[in-house]
């Protein structure tokens, strides 16, 4: 249940452990297989770092994403987080060359002043996976308004905070021997980058 944000590292910490312990217990809703509706991926970014423009002509992510993005890192930032969202990969003047692929954030958080930057390529769903987590939800919904457990997203949330690697490593191993028939096998990309994760779910 949610409690209010979470700011101590110990206790975040220790949450993690328990989540990545205990399988979810609430109600579980699995959702329409339906489509929601296009997300458009034109359109013209202004660079927050350099003030230049560069147009965007294809690619899923840019518009609808990236905005609510913005959104959940503005609230974690309004609720005391030392994080931001860099996004010079949609920046024509701003890129570091060589990057592949669709462009897309990265999240940049730490959970004390002393400690470097934890970064990550971050989308929509691995965002709200990690503002569930901050506030002491179990989890979230996605996309087709199916229940997404954060017990199931251990290795996406240890990757993103930095905690529980060891967990973590348990938790995609349990997955790897034993996996719920009820999902498609594609939501266990133990493997796959954060960029990656279930951002379609």
């Amino acid at each position: 249940m949610s409690g209010g944000y979470i700011l101590d590292k110990k206790l975040l910490e220790k949450r993690l452990e328990e989540l990545a312990a205990s399988p979810y217990g609430g109600e579980r809703v699995w959702g329409a297989m339906c489509y929601s509706p296009a997300c458009p991926g034109v359109g013209d970014y202004v660079c927050v770092v350099c003030n230049r423009t560069t147009k965007h002509t294809g690619g899923e992510f840019f518009v609808c994403d990236l905005i609510k993005c913005r959104e959940i890192v503005n609230d974690l930032i309004s609720h005391g987080y030392d994080v931001f969202l860099d996004e010079r990969e949609f920046c024509l003047y701003c890129i570091v060359k060589g990057i592949d692929g669709e462009p897309k954030p990265h999240l940049n958080i730490r959970f004390d002043k002393n400690d470097n930057y934890i970064i990550s390529k971050v989308g929509f769903h691995s965002l709200k996976l990690l503002q569930a987590f901050l506030i002491g939800d179990d989890h979230i919904l996605g996309a087709y308004e199916n229940t997404v457990p954060l017990h199931e997203s251990i290795d996406i949330l240890s990757k993103m905070t930095g905690f529980c690697e060891e967990e973590a490593k348990e938790w995609r191993d349990k997955v790897r021997r034993s996996i719920d028939p009820r999902y498609n096998a594609v939501k266990w990309r133990i493997d796959a980058d954060v960029l990656e994760d279930t951002d379609d779910e």
